[in-house]
């Protein structure tokens, strides 16, 4: 039997700091000033808030949960009892996972795992937090009991019935849906998570035919159920390699800054009325001038209406009114990935994401730039990121076996001796130095700043800037030398 476990942690460390420190300084300052009206209204305050906090910390309490594996089932404790269940009391699952942040730095992740047994009619919760230091001590655990209830649905199935979940029924052929849809499982492409969803493919579409949010019951089984049901890539009919493959996922100007432009439209639109109808003719140009920026700001929102960044299996697409600007992965030449963290008086406040991709084929440039605003991470874009790495990592890695030296960073270059760093002085020529690929030693990247130090020594001999274009493609080749080394024949780069 493994440890107790807590799964529903009660009330936290910033919760209990404001319980048992502000509230009795507040009476303390309230007590002193108690013969003035202000001390009065800090003494009520401080007996409202006390009332407040004790009842939600009493709230917190009744909710807490443990949990202790047992190997072929868990023992569930809070404040009815404690109840022993198997792996087979389990009959639908849920779960999720998202990054926790301290300063908008990650440090760890929060998962949250709901199962509904047959005598419950509600999911009971277990929410756990851990580090990216530490493994998940509930991963045993919620594996087992995912892995169990999968080999129960697929014996289902092969029996002829039918295994459900929110929003979608699956048999031996086909998915329904919950408005009627019937998708056959042989017409069915690709399967994968992104935007928290379980998305669904059909052939020869670009967006799915089914979207399922992962907190929805039963959302992780269909995944599991259909995965090994769709054909591999040796056999699947081949798609059109001149199309960009199914839409991953896409983003939008937030509705904040369309409502921002349309309200700065309002306001310029009425204040040029004013000044223009009811005023001096001196203010005239003013109240003109005021209709002419409402008239630009109402434009600037239906462009923004109409915007979509989207992500392809096989490339990038950016959507405008005036048309559609697409770039093929293996066709990007310059790829930019900027997160910039923004503080206010010490505290993070968010972080500014600018993706920039440009690519010159056939004396054609394109370029495709998306802005946004993120309050921490956007864990697709991260994953979009990386893949472009390794594409742009593999063409440059056969380039170095063709003997070619590759531009990287404004000051460093890759060639099949090592990294040459590029010096330059005022009014000298430029010149460089080598860093021999058996001379590098650890690779860190901290504060958007990348450190190469020697192998035999722990200066810094080698410093970039992730703001960079084309910073994490070498990045990515430097990181998994041994991958991208080993062969000497030209490699296919990968596919997402």
């Amino acid at each position: 039997m493994s440890e107790r476990i807590r799964v529903q942690p009660g009330p936290g460390k910033a919760f209990n700091v404001c319980r048992f420190a502000v509230w009795p300084g507040l009476l303390a300052i309230g007590w002193l000033l108690r013969p003035r009206p202000v001390g009065t209204v800090i003494l009520i305050s401080v007996g409202v808030l006390f009332v407040v906090f004790e009842v939600i910390a009493f709230v917190l309490f009744r909710k807490r949960r443990w949990v202790t594996d047992t190997g072929t089932g868990f023992v569930l404790e809070d404040r009815h009892g404690s109840r022993t269940l198997s792996d087979e009391d389990v009959e639908a699952i849920s779960q999720s996972q998202k990054t926790t942040l301290d300063n908008g730095v990650r440090t760890g992740s929060e998962r949250v795992f709901l199962f509904w047994i047959a005598d419950r009619p509600e999911p009971i919760e277990f929410r756990n937090q851990f580090s990216i230091s530490e493994p998940d001590p509930l991963e045993p655990l919620l594996m087992r009991l995912v892995e169990n209830l999968t080999q129960r649905a697929e014996a289902e199935l092969s029996r002829g019935k039918i295994v459900s979940g929110d929003g979608w029924q699956l048999d031996s052929t086909a998915i329904e849906t919950d408005n009627g849809t019937r998708i056959a499982v042989s017409a069915i492409s690709s399967v994968d998570v992104y935007d928290e969803c379980v998305c669904v493919w059909t052939k020869g579409e670009e967006k799915a035919a089914l979207q399922v949010p992962v907190r929805r019951r039963n959302a992780q089984l269909l995944l599991r159920l259909l995965t090994p049901r769709i054909e591999s890539a040796e056999t699947a009919t081949p798609e059109d390699s001149e199309s960009l493959g199914r839409v991953l996922f896409e983003r939008r100007p937030k509705r904040s800054e369309i409502a921002v432009a349309i309200v700065l439209a309002m306001l310029c639109l009425v204040g040029g009325s004013v000044l223009i109808w009811l005023v001096p003719a001196v203010f005239k140009l003013i109240g003109a001038v005021l209709v002419v920026v409402a008239g630009v700001a109402l434009f600037h929102a239906y462009s923004l209406k109409s915007l979509v960044f989207s992500c392809l299996q096989r490339g990038v697409r950016l959507t405008r009114r005036s048309g559609e600007t697409s770039i093929r992965y293996d066709d990007v030449d310059s790829f930019l990935f900027s997160a910039t963290r923004r503080y206010r008086r010490g505290l993070y406040q968010r972080t500014d994401l600018q993706i920039r991709f440009e690519s010159e084929r056939n004396g054609r440039q394109d370029s495709i730039q998306f802005r946004t605003s993120l309050a921490g991470l956007d864990e697709e874009l991260d994953r979009i990121r990386d893949h472009i790495a390794a594409v742009m990592a593999w063409h440059m890695a056969n380039l170095l076996l063709m003997d070619a030296v590759v531009p990287w960073t404004e000051r460093l270059a890759l060639s099949q001796r090592g990294i040459e760093v590029r010096k330059t002085k005022s009014g000298e020529s430029a010149t460089s130095t080598l860093l021999a690929w058996k001379e590098l030693g650890s690779v860190t990247l901290e504060q958007g700043t990348l450190s190469i130090h020697h192998r035999n020594s722990d200066r810094v001999a080698v410093q970039a800037k992730s703001s960079e274009p084309n910073f994490f493609p070498g990045l990515e080749l430097i990181a998994n030398p041994t991958k991208y080394g080993i062969s000497d024949q030209p490699r296919t780069p990968p596919e997402l």
